[in-house]
């Protein structure tokens, strides 16, 4: 306690310094306004306070009350007393289960009894309602989460039961569903082994597993392409995590691997990113390249995080002279250097990206850092110094994090307490293993009627077992307790946010268990008492548990669900190749403002036209491009719509030197007219009809191609797929012959 007794020196320093600069600037902090407003209304009746405030309310409905604080209540109180004094109504909403805000002051104790002693005048109009029914979760779910947490509270070692039985009886778990249809509804929950040894079937020698938070994020991810394939959509998905750390950690996984159709807002900030980090370091070099610290994380970036090795020779690596380190880069980047001091900021950020090959996968970080600099250099010089001052003072700023606008389709990754309230067809929880005791790091106060320490009204100590059996031992248990309390009332809200599919992993509990002190303990434990076997699947490296089965949002044959490939790699064409358009131009194509999509269609086929096989097909496009495009943005879009057809391509194999390709050709119908499909692959008596658009769908294109079938099915083509797609929409689309 004498460690931290100068807290409450500098604290009360800290005050004084507070109360001085606000009554001389004439603010107020949000903070203060509860304990004003008990100042000022301390037994005051309504009246006084309608006076005061100019306004008068009949009824009252306070929603979340859960969480409210006792400084809140107080100020709340006169106007409820009021209310139902003159015989109107006033409505206290709330779950005591889902109490998760104690350290900001919420009181769920009000809720569980508070209320009724301080209202105990009134009750014989006030009365109780338990909502039993539940419309938000399919009957898996609800059945699941009635009997995990009717017997999860005897699993926790509470110093005093009495608040959790208040909040977790029976009556109040106990929930009917309404949603659904019976027996839907899917639960997995998967503990992760931290580390194993197991013999490589390829060298026969002994090798070391992935701790469990990396197994955990690699099951995440298969669990999202699964859903995918099973018709469920990114906006159906949501990642919830106790600390915004592990929405760091997740998030950038899910990057890494192509899934990045993200809305996070506590992880998306660009310096998070390794790969951010780099380019900024290799611009503090390429300034000023006695920067010792920049040369060496670009050293430790390409010889460490980009590469993924092991980081053994750290020491090593950090102890090199700077032409050791300078030796590593790249030398298209040495040979460069004092070039690159002269060039504009955003072509030396494309250069950089080219040069370190920053751009050959997805990368959402990446792109909007690059459009950060465009929307830096609009109104600041474009040079590297300027940017880096302009970086140091607003890289935390949410200018500077990936952008996905709210209502985007795309998985939601955010914290548990920012989930309440909220609902998911599917929730995922990769890193349930937080620990259920309060960190050591934790702050309390605590007070005693012992002299010497009755002489202070409270102390600041720091959570530790040796407050137990002290004159401090009673804040000791109720820290405790309400700890545990709280950590329960975490995972009732994570788990009630799920409407049809809930995924839980966490870390596999050790053979020898002294106490309950971790959440993947605590769930085993909890899992233990459901009385079957059937439930689990044992295995070396991971136990799962599941209830009900899985089930698809919509079946693959039937659903309309979006086929579309994204991009896979970030495009660039340098000013220098672009300028060439002007001086080595052989064709220029008409285009027409007044039809300009029309126009750009014309031109977009007659590119596609030209593109057969898979060999030299992007330097075709780039030859197009220079010979027959003059504006920018068209030649953006014709980059863009193009390089979508040729990973669609090259995924189904529609470039394979077997198919013989016919662009263009023209089928001669018995009246003499003529059908032109974009594009025929042919192989025997196989034919594969595929029809490029640049507009939006329409039903008329699906009868167009089922005409080209008809008559190529006339010609003996008896294996024959069609194909539209929609190149400005990235979307792929199978029809059926009819």
């Amino acid at each position: 306690m004498l460690i931290n007794a100068y807290m409450s020196g500098i604290l009360g320093a800290l005050d004084q310094r507070l109360r001085k600069f606000r009554d001389e600037h004439d603010l107020v902090l949000i903070s203060d306004t509860n304990q004003m407003l008990n100042k000022v209304i301390s037994n005051e009746d309504a009246p006084f306070i309608y006076e005061k405030t100019g306004n008068r309310f009949t009824h009252f409905m306070l929603d979340e009350f859960q969480d409210t604080s006792d400084f809140q209540w107080r100020n709340l109180m006169p106007l409820i007393t009021n209310a139902l004094g003159s015989g109107n109504y006033a409505m206290l909403v709330g779950d005591a289960k889902q109490s998760i805000y104690r350290w900001r002051g919420g009181n769920m104790q009000l809720l569980l009894d508070g209320v009724q002693k301080n209202l105990k005048s009134f009750e014989e109009i006030t009365r109780i309602e338990n909502l039993e029914s539940n419309f938000r979760s399919n009957e898996v779910i609800v059945n699941f989460n009635n009997q995990f947490f009717q017997n999860a509270p005897g699993r926790l070692p509470f110093p005093d039961p009495v608040k959790v039985t208040q909040a977790y009886n029976e009556k109040d778990v106990a929930q009917k569903w309404k949603k659904g249809v019976p027996g839907d509804g899917f639960i997995s929950i998967n503990f992760f082994k931290d580390t194993t040894e197991k013999v490589d079937t390829d060298t026969g020698e002994m090798t070391t597993a992935e701790k469990w938070k990396d197994q955990a994020s690699e099951a995440t991810v298969t669990t999202i392409h699964k859903l995918f394939e099973t018709g469920y959509e990114p906006g159906d998905i949501a990642i919830l995590v106790r600390q915004n750390s592990d929405a760091k950690q997740i998030t950038q996984f899910l990057i890494e691997n192509g899934i990045d159709r993200i809305i996070s807002p506590e992880s998306m900030q660009l310096n998070h990113s390794a790969k951010i980090q780099f380019l900024i370091n290799i611009f503090k070099f390429i300034n000023d390249r006695t920067n010792a610290i920049a040369l060496t994380y670009t050293v430790y970036y390409l010889r460490v995080l980009a590469a993924k090795s092991e980081t053994n020779s750290l020491h090593e690596l950090f102890a090199a002279s700077s032409s050791e380190k300078i030796a590593i880069l790249p030398q298209s980047f040495r040979n460069r250097i004092m070039e690159f001091r002269k060039l504009p900021l955003y072509e030396l950020s494309e250069e950089i990206t080219d040069i370190f090959g920053l751009n050959t996968s997805p990368d959402a970080y990446l792109q909007r850092f690059l459009d950060v600099i465009l929307d830096y250099i609009r109104s600041n010089p474009p040079d590297i110094a300027n940017f880096l001052e302009w970086w140091e003072e607003n890289e935390n700023k949410d200018t500077c994090s990936v952008i996905i606008p709210s209502g985007e389709n795309a998985i939601r990754v955010m914290s548990i307490h920012k989930s309440k309230g909220l609902q998911f067809p599917v929730v995922i929880m990769p890193f349930a293993d937080w620990d259920l005791k309060p960190s050591k790091d934790l702050m309390m106060w605590v007070s005693s009627d012992v002299p010497p320490f009755n002489e202070a009204p409270a102390h600041p100590v720091r959570f530790s077992g040796l407050l137990e059996n002290s004159v401090f031992d009673a804040d000791y248990q109720n820290e405790l307790n309400a700890n545990y309390i709280d950590n329960l009332n975490l995972l009732y809200v994570a788990f009630t946010r799920a409407e049809k599919q809930l995924y839980v992993f966490s870390k596999k509990p050790g053979d020898k268990i002294n106490s309950t002190n971790k959440t993947g303990i605590f769930l085993m434990e909890v899992l233990g008492t459901f009385g079957t076997l059937n439930n689990w699947n044992h295995e070396d490296t991971k136990s799962v548990f599941t209830v009900g089965a899985f089930q698809p949002k919509l079946s693959i044959a039937t659903s309309a669900r979006d086929t579309s490939t994204p991009i896979k790699q970030w495009i660039s064409i340098p000013w220098k190749s672009r300028i060439k358009m002007g001086i080595s131009k052989k064709k220029i194509s008409i285009y027409d403002p007044e039809s300009p999509d029309t126009a750009y269609g014309i031109l977009f086929h007659d590119l596609l036209s030209k593109l057969t096989h898979e060999k030299n097909i992007r330097l075709k496009v780039t030859d197009f491009i220079q010979d027959s495009v003059t504006d920018p943005d068209i030649a953006a879009r014709i980059l863009r719509e193009s390089e979508y057809f040729i990973e669609m391509g090259m995924g189904n194999n529609w470039f394979d030197e077997s198919y013989e390709i016919v662009n263009e050709a023209e089928l001669l119908l018995e009246d003499g007219s003529i059908l032109r499909p974009d594009r025929l692959m042919i192989k025997d008596k196989q034919v594969i009809i595929i029809d490029y658009k640049t507009g939006n769908e329409e039903r008329h294109h699906t009868d167009q191609v089922k005409q080209y079938a008809a008559v190529l099915s006339k010609m003996g083509y008896n294996d024959i797929k069609i194909f539209l797609i929609y190149t400005s929409l990235q979307k792929l689309k199978e029809v059926k012959a009819a």
